[in-house]
């Protein structure tokens, strides 16, 4: 009677035994499809060029702060506030407009006699005072500019380098038109089954590129229909 009544519940738990090993095996095809696509889409990120776009716009504010201190440097503000060569320009400017304005007093005509032998004296004074912070703001000057020359030089030409990389990127998405429909399908896959095998939240984020690694998704052209990549990988 004992072996009849464990019978009976045996058959009775068949169909539930069978339900539960069906989703298992769901479970387990789910998770091989999403690893295959996971795959699948490292192996088409690995052969996408680079996005330069980032690097595009940090060098060119780059470019542009450099010009800035180039003309802080000329004046001797803004950025070279506190710097050597704000004092050397104030002593030039300071001995210019005084040689400036003794050379327009001796330039009129009814100076007086001792008046002019006054000013003329004190241009002498100042002219050489002008010539030697000329000199020295010079001195200041030329170590900085051709510090910026050569930086701006490495910008420029590592902004010519980035664009050619840019240009490179959009020949090779040119010839390979399917790479970024294919890679947004995948995503959208991978999401749904990370719902449907319950995959945790912290691996379904790492599955999930954020969107500055999504290069396909910006300024790419539209791909066609067909899923099929081409990539020749």
């Amino acid at each position: 009677m004992e072996g009849r009544e464990g019978f009976r519940w045996v058959i009775d738990r068949s169909p539930a035994t069978s339900r539960n090993a069906a989703a298992a095996r769901r479970d387990v095809d789910a998770t091989l499809h999403r690893g295959r696509l996971l795959a699948e889409r490292q192996a088409i990120v690995a052969a996408l060029p680079a996005d330069p776009t980032a690097a595009i716009r940090t060098t060119e504010r780059e470019l542009d702060g450099l010009r800035r201190r180039r003309s802080d440097l000329e004046v001797g503000r803004g950025s070279y506030a506190n710097h050597p060569v704000n004092r050397a320009v104030l002593d030039h400017e300071q001995a210019q407009e005084n040689v400036a304005r003794l050379q327009v007093n001796l330039s009129r005509r009814r100076l007086p006699w001792r008046e002019r032998r006054e000013k003329e004296t004190e241009l002498a004074q100042w002219r050489p005072r002008l010539a030697a912070s000329a000199k020295a703001l010079d001195d200041i000057r030329t170590p900085e500019r051709e510090r910026l020359d050569k930086a701006e030089k490495t910008a420029v030409d590592r902004l010519g380098g980035l664009h050619e990389q840019r240009e490179q990127r959009a020949v090779w998405f040119a010839g390979h038109p399917e790479a970024p429909r294919r890679l947004g399908d995948i995503d959208r896959a991978v999401d749904a089954l990370n719902v449907a095998v319950e995959v945790p939240t912290a691996c379904a984020d790492r599955a999930r590129v954020p969107m500055r690694d999504r290069p396909w998704l910006r300024d790419i052209p539209a791909a066609g229909r067909s899923l099929d990549v081409g990539l020749g990988l």
